[in-house]
């Protein structure tokens, strides 16, 4: 007679000898941010910097460098803020500051997955999974503040496309030139009001780009996340989604065009791309390493797997548009260690559900067994 009473799930998590371990972990993470000796030359060399244009009142101007541009500095608002905290605070506040942001990134990551009904389990196996990934980034230093922008710019999109996210919108290309759609014909869960927080993505790259030049890879990001978002609404709704392709296609050029409000306006991309001014870059934020050749690299591919295995084992796996901006910070990371931290953010926004459909399947299976083994105890037969 097969035994028709519904599985029970329990979430041990829910007692305190569990979570106090796991806190612990993560407090003794976030904790060695605080210690002094994490301010390295590296960092001091930017303080100078950010000194000396506090002093002089102007950004300085170098000599000519490859292509006929001049020095420019990239992050010269980042050097200006870290200054005025060694004048408050010495290395202590450098140190503090970091922290801060790494407890608010972690906890705006801990927040939106509790957002999408993600399980502590989860929530906190995809915390530890980006923490491991973060420590080496969030040292005192201008890289800190991509770092910021861009966990900024997740959430946003997070906010934006709420209810859209989580589900493969693709149909027959036949779809895609229907005209009879009507409102609430499709699956997409489009909400006006909420897309306009996208707006906000113009001041957030005005700043960042004013603050480190891996803006840049934040906004391809962001570009092809529009992108494929706009697509499903062609899939979905024909021509009538060409409303919010336009609206989204508006969105991104506004973004890219805030990233020229700067001291060098355009000139500054000329710079960062120009192949010459790459030795004058280097002594300031170091020389390009392979993720694999890093101190990340294991955390990095230990949170590679877990993506990888999420997407292939869980129900609930990621959409288009998840898996296009995973795979494109996944390239660049590979590319170049210092956008690992990139990748790593963009996983721990998205890899809750997933994890938490598998964290469900586990669970289902090991009470399955649990009870199985209360029905035939000693290895009785059936």
């Amino acid at each position: 007679m097969i035994d028709s009473t519904p599985v029970k799930i329990s979430h041990p998590l829910h007692c305190g000898i569990f979570l106090l371990p796991l806190a612990l972990a993560m407090g003794l993470g976030i904790g060695i941010f605080v210690a002094p000796n994490f301010v390295d030359d590296n960092t001091r060399m930017h303080v100078e910097l950010g000194e000396s244009i506090l002093q002089r009142g102007r950004l300085p101007v170098s000599i000519q460098v490859a292509g006929g541009y001049c020095w420019m500095n990239d992050c010269y608002l980042t050097q200006v803020i870290m200054a005025i905290a060694t004048r408050i605070g010495g290395d202590h506040s450098l140190s503090a500051g970091s922290w801060c942001i790494a407890l608010a990134v972690l906890a705006l990551l801990t927040h939106f997955n509790r957002r999408d009904n993600v399980c502590w389990m989860a929530t906190i196996a995809a915390t530890l999974l980006v923490l491991g990934v973060l420590i080496q980034p969030l040292r005192a230093g201008p890289q800190i503040a991509s770092i910021a922008c861009f966990a900024a710019l997740i959430a946003l999109l997070q906010c934006a496309f709420e209810g859209w996210r989580g589900k493969w919108h693709w149909t027959t290309p036949r779809r895609w030139i229907r005209s009879d759609w009507m409102y609430g014909d499709d699956e997409l869960k489009c909400d006006s009001q909420k897309l306009r927080l996208l707006w906000l993505a113009a001041p957030l790259f005005c700043i960042w780009a004013n603050m480190h030049g891996a803006f840049r890879m934040g906004l391809v990001i962001f570009w092809i996340y529009l992108a494929v978002r706009a697509l499903e609404a062609i899939c979905q709704r024909g021509q009538a989604g060409w409303g919010l392709v336009r609206r989204m296609l508006l969105m991104g050029v506004v973004a890219g065009l805030a990233t020229l409000v700067n001291p060098y306006g355009p000139w500054l991309y000329g710079w960062l791309s120009h192949p010459g001014t790459l030795t004058q870059r280097e002594l300031l934020h170091g020389s390009a390493v392979s993720i694999f050749e890093s101190n990340v690299g294991p955390a990095f591919v230990l949170l590679l797997a877990f993506v990888l295995a999420a997407q292939a084992v869980s129900i609930r796996r990621f959409d288009l548009a998840q898996v296009v901006g995973l795979a494109v910070a996944g390239i660049l990371s590979i590319a170049d260690a210092r956008n690992a931290a990139l990748f790593g953010i963009a996983a721990g926004f998205w890899i809750g559900l997933p994890l938490n459909e598998f964290w469900t399947l586990i669970q289902s299976s090991i009470c399955r067994a649990q009870r199985k083994r209360q029905r035939f105890p000693d290895g009785a037969s059936r």
